[in-house]
């Protein structure tokens, strides 16, 4: 048998889901708190760049600034590990060898365009050691080109003053360097058929 219900039960029944709805606690019961998020303004990431760090390197001694009539080099610094140089991309350097990191700028170009700091034609960078034994650079980059039209990435490039690149070479650990040749690639006028061949070598004895 179902009893009927109180006037005043209904009303506190119907008390109950009205305040509900509303989001109200009525006498006696705690309401239930939502934590605010206030949301924060995104804000841009903001990139570092660190440079290279070679471990157990050592310093050579670094030459004076070259210059050969057309063009400047010089010499910021030369290390040696025989460590992996991840951001080349090299693994340790091989039993008994060394890497050697040559480290340089073209703070001068005069009258001419810089074609290829790297090599002329299929010539490219050596590094001579005391013993007379010559070793083929195993990595080069260098930064610091413009086109000849800034709005044709088809046109040819050259190399403006001030770029600056890294040449990588692994020689015997108990070899001596003594000579840093840089072939290189210029015209005197873009009208000209094809580049000429240049080179500096810096002695580092």
């Amino acid at each position: 048998m179902v009893r009927p219900q109180s006037s005043s039960t209904l009303s506190y029944i119907l008390i109950m889901i009205l305040t509900s709805a509303c989001g109200v606690a009525p006498s006696g019961t705690a309401a239930t708190q939502v934590p605010t998020v206030q949301s924060q303004p995104s804000e841009a990431p903001i990139l570092s760049v660190t440079p290279t760090v070679l471990p157990t390197s050592t310093e050579l001694p670094v030459s004076e600034e070259i210059f050969d009539g057309r063009i400047s080099v010089l010499m910021v610094s030369v290390e040696t590990t025989i460590e992996p140089i991840a951001d080349y991309e090299l693994p340790a350097a091989g039993g008994g060898n060394k890497y050697l990191v040559f480290r340089l700028t073209v703070p001068r170009i005069a009258d001419i365009h810089l074609v290829d700091i790297m090599g002329f034609d299929e010539e490219k960078p050596t590094l001579q050691l005391a013993d007379g034994q010559i070793y083929d650079v195993i990595f080069g980059r260098f930064t610091g080109v413009q086109f000849t039209d800034p709005t044709d990435i088809r046109s040819p490039i050259e190399f403006v003053e001030g770029s600056e690149g890294v040449l990588i070479f692994e020689i015997p650990e108990n070899g001596t360097p003594a000579s840093l040749r840089l072939p290189y690639s210029y015209q005197q006028t873009w009208e000209d058929e094809s580049p000429t061949r240049g080179e500096i070598t810096i002695t580092l004895e």
